[in-house]
């Protein structure tokens, strides 16, 4: 593994076009928008409110000598074969990801739960997904699942995780319908309280995640469950889950890899 070294105002060595694609879930989409504004002058002057929901989104700028090219992609792990740049790749590409961990976790009794399946095949996803970029020889910075502070949840997903704390048979009843024949009895109360949208299921799902991606020597991990646990302070009051003071020490250890990397494939030249 590369010593992280430098800042964000560190400067690549190299000269040149890079494609940075930044793929994953709304921490991504976050993550994506600081780089575009720190970038991007015309972007700064030019977007919107919609940029923080867009499922897309794009920008060009100078990072010290080389021309970055980023884009940005709404994407679970399962997708990531279709992962391709919208644009034609003449350089060289590098990758920033998460693995939409906190869109795939539950909050059962009050809401259904769609992704029983990504959460269940969460680590099989993600390993493809990293061994697709592996093959490609694609540098990779992985992005964990953030802490869930669940004193600034919206109400209802509170009483959700207070449910799953105590592992209360109100939720276990709730998965048993939920899931029907779906998941083994034997086997039920493992995603029913493991899979919680709350500081414990976050938790889990980022060692998880971890584990995976510290299998690839392509891979750099930036374990974002880390920054933001016990950081109740910035998250806003009725979400518990986005810490937009904190995107920018997440986006300084990104690229600070990226500058390292990229120094080291001058080298290599």
């Amino acid at each position: 593994w590369m010593t992280m070294t430098g800042t964000l105002s560190s400067k690549p060595a190299r000269t040149g076009t890079w494609t940075l694609l930044v793929i994953g879930g709304s921490h991504m989409r976050e993550l994506a928008l600081f780089l575009c504004q720190l970038l991007d002058e015309n972007f700064r002057r030019t977007s919107d409110e919609s940029v923080a929901v867009a499922p897309k989104m794009s920008c060009n700028g100078m990072w010290g000598e080389v021309d970055l090219s980023m884009q940005y992609f709404f994407a679970h792990p399962i997708a990531a074969k279709s992962w391709r740049p919208n644009t034609t790749v003449t350089g060289p590409l590098a990758v920033i990801m998460d693995a939409a961990g906190i869109n795939i976790l539950h909050s059962l009794p009050n809401e259904h739960w769609m992704y029983l399946r990504a959460w269940t095949e969460h680590s099989t996803d993600l390993k493809a997904a990293l061994e697709d970029l592996r093959k490609r020889d694609v540098p990779c910075v992985f992005v964990t699942t953030p802490a869930v502070c669940e004193e600034k949840l919206p109400a209802n997903k509170q009483w959700a995780a207070k449910y799953c704390k105590q592992r209360s048979d109100v939720l276990r009843d709730a998965c048993k319908r939920e899931f029907g024949e779906r998941v083994n009895a034997f086997h039920l109360d493992h995603p029913c309280f493991d899979g919680c949208l709350s500081a414990q299921g976050a938790e889990r799902l980022a060692t998880r995640e971890r584990s995976v991606a510290l299998s690839f020597e392509n891979v750099h991990v930036v374990d974002s469950q880390v920054f933001t646990a016990n950081q109740c302070w910035a998250t806003a009051d009725e979400d518990g889950m986005h810490y937009p003071p904190l995107v920018p020490i997440v986006a300084a250890h990104a690229l600070t890899y990226l500058h390292t990397f990229i120094d080291a494939y001058t080298t290599a030249d």
